[in-house]
C-alpha cells in the first residue's frame, strides 16, 4: 500500500490515525466501502488530546457513516 491510496485486496492496514484517515478519506472518495470488514481503533485515550483528538473523532465519525451505508445496502448481514 502506497501514500494514501487504498489497495484493493489488502488484508491488513496498521497506521496512525494521520494515515489512517486518509485511507479512509480514499476509501470514501472512491467508493469502496465493501473492502472494509474490520476497524481496530487502540488509541481511543487520544480523543481528549487536543492535537490529534479531533481527527480519531472525525475518523470514527467516518467509519460509523460506512457503516450507515453498508447496513443500508445489505441490511441482513451484521457490520461492525
Amino acid at each position: 500500500m502506497s501514500d494514501q491510496q487504498w489497495t484493493p485486496g489488502t488484508d491488513l492496514a496498521i497506521c496512525t490515525i494521520e494515515k489512517a484517515n486518509a485511507l479512509i478519506n480514499k476509501v470514501i472518495e472512491e467508493k469502496i466501502y465493501f473492502d472494509i470488514e474490520l476497524f481496530i481503533i487502540d488509541e481511543m485515550h487520544l480523543l481528549l488530546d487536543e492535537g490529534r483528538g479531533y481527527l480519531l473523532e472525525c475518523l470514527i465519525s467516518k467509519l460509523r457513516a460506512i457503516q450507515h451505508i453498508k447496513a443500508k445496502e445489505n441490511p441482513k448481514k451484521r457490520i461492525f
